[in-house]
């Protein structure tokens, strides 16, 4: 199949280079021959149909049908996974052989064929960050390694992509420990300044009280470093407010749990797009894009209706908040992206879905 693909997009690409008409219709001839063969023997719920009358419907199909063979030996030749640009590009050969022309989401695909690099540089940018966030964490040798700031961090999920925090009463009691660890009489005077308890009397404290008398050791210690500061800056460092990560935070929800076929809402799945809609107010010049995910079980055709229907559930369900429906496209992956293995009933359920991208 890797081998008929490669040939496919080459001989492509010759047709549509060559000066020779004789030659070009000749050629072209071949592949008209091949793809009616392919239709008249193949089940309509197929990609090889969908593909096959694609190609047939005119020169926008035949356009689709080459970048797919482009993409494909793309990731022939490079072992990288180019499943959801092949997904998207026969969601478009399936609208065109049924609606007849192109939807506003296929100029999208076409667009991201071409730009095939485009993807894969935003998420290499991605890891390059958190790369570099990581190293400022872990990495001592690092110019802006900062101890206190390592000891909030529980774990870090190189797979996610995810640096997780300690509880907060888990890193006050780490810091207490390190800043204790620095000066024997570090907590001693600091309770001088702040209580009339002695160190003595501090250690015997429950450790509910403790956490607290800690809480005040621990700002009358930065209000110190800060005084300190102040006497040798001529003027305050002001922190700039930190910027919301809007893309992380509704790119990290996933609408999951749905029934085979069913495109409905629970309540629970509403409580997720409530936080979506929340986040979208919170800035109107944000424009979001919801994908339907459906598993393996069905034809490509159903699955591609049943992923629609579940995004535009979804786009109907955040209007109804208050969210200018012209701020949201909805696509259908069908089952071209699952996310779990489709031959366990978990991995199925885990595949029927609906996730989130901002434009």
């Amino acid at each position: 199949m890797k081998l008929f693909k490669i040939f496919l997009s080459t001989t492509l690409i010759l047709i549509f280079t060559s000066c020779d008409p004789e030659t070009y219709n000749n050629v072209l001839g071949v592949f008209d021959a091949g793809f009616a063969y392919v239709k008249s023997n193949s089940p309509e719920d197929s990609p090889a149909y969908t593909r096959a009358d694609a190609y047939q419907s005119g020169t926008g199909g035949k356009v689709l049908v080459a970048l797919e063979a482009a993409v494909s030996t793309y990731g022939a030749l490079t072992h990288k996974d180019v499943s959801e640009l092949q997904g998207r590009l026969r969601n478009a050969q399936t609208n065109l052989t049924k609606n007849g022309n192109y939807s506003k989401s296929d100029y999208a695909n076409l667009a991201g064929a071409a730009c095939v690099f485009g993807d894969e540089l935003i998420d290499e940018y991605k890891k390059q960050k958190f790369e570099d966030k990581v190293d400022r964490l872990t990495n001592p040798n690092n110019a802006q390694y900062n101890h206190e700031f390592a000891l909030e961090v529980d774990h870090i999920d190189y797979e996610k992509r995810e640096i997780v925090l300690k509880p907060r009463w888990q890193y006050i009691q780490d810091l207490m420990e390190y800043r204790k660890s620095r000066n024997d009489n570090w907590v001693a005077e600091n309770l001088q300044q702040i209580s009339d308890i002695s160190l003595k009397e501090y250690n015997e404290l429950p450790d509910e009280q403790r956490q607290e008398v800690d809480l005040k050791i621990l700002a009358n210690d930065k209000s110190k470093e800060e005084a300190q500061t102040a006497t040798v800056e001529e003027t305050p460092a002001v922190e700039e407010p930190q910027k919301v990560d809007y893309s992380e935070l509704i790119e990290g929800i996933v609408v999951a749990d749905y029934d085979i076929n069913s495109y409905k809402l629970s309540a629970d799945q509403k409580e997720l797009l409530n936080k979506i809609g929340e986040l979208l107010k919170e800035d109107e010049s944000l424009e979001l894009i919801v994908y339907g995910n459906t598993c393996s079980l069905g034809s490509e055709t159903i699955n591609y209706e049943i992923g629609m229907k579940r995004a535009n559930e979804a786009k109907n369900y955040l209007a109804e908040m208050g969210i200018d429906a012209d701020r949201i496209e909805v696509e259908s992956n069908g089952y071209s992206n699952p996310v779990a293995d489709n031959s366990t009933e978990s991995g199925r359920k885990s595949n029927r879905r609906i996730t989130f991208k901002l434009k």
